[in-house]
């Protein structure tokens, strides 16, 4: 999904902060989607890989370059509705579960990756033991 460029007037980052915050609450959103750490106040996001990251993924994500990963701060950024609907998709399609994240991709693939950082194809049964 594409994401917008456009900058979102006072009225409508108030809003979607609030949207964001109940989304960073929520227990599955709550550690870096990248790594083991907690996510604190001044906490990040892929606005395109709707995952939360932690301060020091964000520069991660950020040497990657914009057209593999669109980083915006929480607290720092004014978030437009584009975003956050984004963000509210991608979370709800991710699953995390003991260190392995199940990725739903646009082209209906799914892929199988681990905090130790490798990605992994599923198999028939998805079982990560295998």
């Amino acid at each position: 999904m594409a994401v917008s460029n456009y900058k979102a007037d006072e009225k409508e980052a108030t809003r979607n902060r609030k949207k964001l915050m109940a989304l960073v609450k929520r227990p599955e959103n709550q550690v870096c989607s990248d790594c083991p750490i907690k996510l604190s106040q001044n906490a990040w996001a892929s606005i395109n890989l709707g995952e939360f990251i932690c301060f020091q993924c964000s520069g991660i994500h950020r040497n990657l370059g914009t057209h593999l990963s669109k980083v915006r701060s929480l607290n720092l950024d004014s978030w437009n509705d584009d975003w956050v609907a984004n963000m509210e998709k991608w979370v709800a399609s991710v699953c995390r579960c003991d260190g392995w994240k199940i990725h739903i991709c646009d082209d209906a693939s799914v892929r199988l990756s681990h905090m130790d950082g490798k990605i992994h194809p599923i198999h028939r049964e998805c079982d990560p033991e295998k």
